[in-house]
């Protein structure tokens, strides 16, 4: 699991995994002389440019030949072949999403992709989305478009899952909100899905829709695990919100296996949400479901490409000792490497200082 700023041990269920995963901390990389800690060489930093989490990408594809992941992989997880690769971002952390996304043999490894508030794109000067081909490709294959022929695998394929607020961009007409990236990538991915879906088995649509309530009941019972009254402080100035029933998203949709929640919300405190309870109740409603349930993966890396792993179809499978290694897909050595981020950074992120080109206001 490689954690974009946005893994903090404290608030989530690491022990909920039936294999505990190896979590990879990636914080981006500061102005100091060195690389920072990630940097296992500690080299004088080069001038890669860009803000930290693309330095940081732009550090690792230059260990790994170009490839973000070999590059992370060889220096953070030596000696761990990965079984499967989630890779989560919160905030800013969304930027090394994005540079992932961006080398498509990178993105062909992925099972898993998890962004919480922190997915936007830029606009040209008559405000349309420039530069977010690579999301658009990922939740296409997320959809499943290119499975719903047949109902034996039809969820077969990574998972993606966008959580985003109603915070709006600090400059509108240069950069999107993550509520505006969010909708305008369904919509680009629902109007390439349904003429592919209107030749889709009566029987495989009827599956899609029981999965989906599968999910939305497991989605309502993982919101109700969070503790009560619920209080975060965040922002600049700092405001406090409290939550004293369970948070649910206010809009979902979904296609296939790529899912988008909005959960309102405009303030700091909705910002660091996201990262602590948000990011917990995606967990268990989609990643520990699609882990727990089979030990190989069946998307990305070590991919069993005759198993009949789905994100939802965990209680329709009788499992069997997993075959010998299947290529590139060894075991995850147990034990989760401590990846605290403070709570100072997470309400530095949402005051403004980190999060470049956004901005906190009040609903009108």
């Amino acid at each position: 699991m490689i954690s974009c700023f946005a893994s903090t041990k404290k608030y989530q269920p690491w022990g909920e995994f039936r294999d505990k995963p190896k979590v990879i901390d990636v914080s981006g990389i500061g102005s100091n002389q060195y690389m920072g800690p990630n940097d296992t060489e500690r080299k004088p930093r080069e001038a890669w440019g860009g803000k930290p989490f693309s330095r940081e990408a732009a550090m690792f594809a230059a260990k790994g030949g170009g490839s973000i992941l070999q590059g992370l992989l060889k220096s953070r997880a030596p000696g761990i072949t990965p079984r499967r690769i989630a890779l989560i971002g919160f905030s800013a952390g969304n930027t090394f999403l994005s540079a992932v996304l961006k080398n498509s043999a990178d993105a062909e490894l992925l099972d898993t992709v998890i962004a919480l508030d922190g997915m936007t794109y830029p606009k040209d000067y008559s405000g349309n989305a420039v530069g977010f081909d690579h999301w658009i490709n990922f939740a296409k294959r997320a959809s499943g478009m290119d499975r719903m022929q047949s109902a034996a695998n039809p969820y077969l394929g990574p998972l993606l899952v966008v959580s985003y607020t109603d915070i709006v961009s600090a400059s509108p007409s240069r950069v999107s909100s993550t509520r505006e990236a969010a909708r305008y990538l369904l919509d680009v991915t629902d109007k390439a899905y349904w003429p592919q879906a209107r030749s889709v088995p009566a029987d495989v649509l009827d599956l899609q829709s029981s999965k989906q309530l599968e999910v939305k009941a497991r989605l309502g019972a993982s919101c109700a695990q969070v503790p009560l009254p619920l209080r975060i402080k965040g922002g600049n100035p700092p405001t406090t919100k409290e939550w004293t029933s369970p948070p649910y998203p206010n809009d979902i949709g979904y296609l296939g296996n790529s899912w988008f929640l909005g959960w309102g919300g405009t303030q700091g405190p909705d910002h660091i949400f996201q990262a602590h309870q948000c990011q917990k109740i995606l967990f268990r409603t989609f990643l520990m479901p699609r882990w727990n349930a089979r030990s190989e993966a069946v998307a990305g890396l070590g991919v069993n490409p005759d198993g009949l792993g789905a994100v939802y179809n965990e209680s329709r499978i009788e499992w069997e000792t997993p075959q010998a290694q299947q290529a590139g897909g060894g075991i995850v050595q147990q034990g989760a490497l401590d990846t605290g981020v403070s709570l100072w950074k997470m309400g530095l992120v949402a005051g403004g200082a980190f999060w470049v080109g956004r901005k906190l206001i009040d609903s009108i």
